[in-house]
């Protein structure tokens, strides 16, 4: 019995080891991430957020969804794009990828001031493969267009509508499933 035990620990080792996500098809996704936000009388708030998607995979290297994000505190902006996923290096667990993206962000805050903004860039993102239908994804930083507010961030380079952004906010872990 102990042999047969190791046996499949071994071969299931082994091809988990080898697993390699589907190659086409419908995913979904959840991303989620900290962010911190300076107020008026220079303190900082942090929120949470959540980012759902869907899309679909052409093929092991193209991909391209639709998005949203939705942050549990700070001032409650909610965020709707699309994008699209190159994969520019792959092994048989691990892909990395870039991914352009454009968003609108409406925020529902309590002040009621008009602090929508829009962006359009680019991001860098990292995939683990946990088997034919599981991906642990990682994204990060934005360089591109964007008119929201940025001053004040601790790194951001630019002041103007081109920016590059590391901060916090940027970082995303998620869970993607491949149907």
């Amino acid at each position: 019995m102990r042999t047969l035990i190791t046996s499949l620990f071994l071969l299931s080792s082994c091809l988990l080891a080898f697993a390699q996500t589907k190659e086409r098809g419908l995913f979904i996704e959840l991303n989620g991430g900290y962010g911190q936000t300076e107020r008026y009388d220079n303190t900082h708030d942090g929120y949470a957020f959540l980012s759902p998607a869907i899309g679909y995979q052409f093929n092991s290297r193209w991909a391209a969804g639709i998005k949203t994000r939705f942050e549990l505190a700070a001032d409650k902006f909610k965020t709707f794009g699309a994008y699209g996923q190159y994969a520019f290096w792959q092994t048989n667990r691990i892909k990395l990828f870039g991914e352009a993206a454009a968003t609108v962000s409406v925020c529902s805050g309590k002040d009621g001031g008009n602090d929508n903004y829009s962006e359009a860039g680019l991001s860098v993102g990292a995939a683990y493969s946990l088997g034919r239908h599981c991906n642990i994804l990682l994204r990060y930083l934005h360089i591109g267009y964007s008119d929201a507010y940025h001053r004040n961030e601790d790194f951001c380079l630019g002041d103007g509508r081109f920016i590059v952004d590391g901060n916090l906010k940027r970082l995303q872990i998620g869970v993607q499933w491949i149907f």
